[in-house]
């Protein structure tokens, strides 16, 4: 059989792959729904019991504090233990509810147009401390990934290719929800916990105008015959968007022209320590 390309992509490893992203969608969705079905069913005293059992399971254990291993300035948004010897590696039904109920809504948030997906997604009190932690260290990790990323500078002026470039795009959509859905959750956060999320919150709705500009410009430039294909229903709404706008007469300016990680991206406002 023709393998059809567009933009580069080979449908038969485009399938696959997004394939394989349905498959993992299902099995956290479904887990979500059997967690939550027994958390409403057991007593106390079983769940506790559920807790040791799953505490047995090396196969269960869930590293936190990602972000920490990534290059990146002190920052008051870094998780801070009480413990010195914490191993940053929690087990329990609990957790286990945080990620998969992560992992359901970020692949909402990329591939769905669902509107506030971590909201959509939600969570219970029983798991809420353990899916809030697991939603920012996500945050982080993904906004020093791409503070550390040496190709940022070329897809922020348009010259990356063009599927490289809508790939970071569904990573700022995806950034976007998670730091949404943090402020949400910040009700006891520090005064410059909250003053540095919205900062974040400025510079990703930035860089996400820049991207957003690259695709359209993109568009715009492609012969009439190539289809565009947007797999992230909210960066293609941005896109179309942008398409009906007047032409503006050049891509949006960097918040800083300096490197990534150091003014544009990931250098704290001042309220780093």
């Amino acid at each position: 059989m023709d393998t059809v390309g567009v933009l580069g992509f080979d449908w038969q490893t485009f399938n696959v792959r997004y394939a394989a992203r349905i498959v993992g969608f299902y099995e956290y969705t479904s887990a979500l729904q059997k967690f939550e079905q027994l958390v409403r069913t057991a007593t106390p005293e079983e769940l506790h019991v559920i807790d040791k059992i799953i505490a047995k399971r090396d196969e269960t254990a869930i590293p936190t504090n990602l972000s920490a291993k990534i290059p990146h300035p002190p920052n008051v948004l870094d998780e801070v233990s009480n413990d010195p010897n914490d191993s940053f590696v929690r087990q329990g039904l609990a957790w286990m509810m945080g990620l998969a109920r992560t992992e359901v809504a970020a692949v909402t948030a990329g591939f769905t147009p669902q509107k506030d997906p971590f909201r959509f997604v939600g969570a219970t009190e029983f798991e809420l401390d353990a899916y809030r932690e697991m939603l920012l260290d996500g945050l982080r990790s993904h906004y020093w990934a791409l503070s550390n990323d040496s190709d940022w500078p070329r897809v922020r002026k348009g010259r990356a290719e063009i599927q490289r470039i809508m790939v970071y795009g569904r990573r700022v959509v995806l950034m976007r929800e998670m730091l949404r859905a943090a402020q949400m959750l910040s009700q006891n956060a520090a005064p410059e916990q909250v003053q540095e999320l919205a900062a974040w919150d400025k510079n990703l709705e930035h860089i996400q105008a820049q991207i957003v500009f690259a695709i359209t410009e993109y568009i715009r430039r492609a012969p009439a015959t190539e289809r565009v294909e947007l797999p992230c229903p909210s960066l293609a709404g941005a896109v179309q968007s942008k398409l009906n706008s007047p032409i503006p007469r050049s891509i949006p300016a960097p918040i800083s022209e300096g490197a990534p990680g150091k003014s544009s991206l990931g250098e704290s406002t001042g309220s780093t320590p």
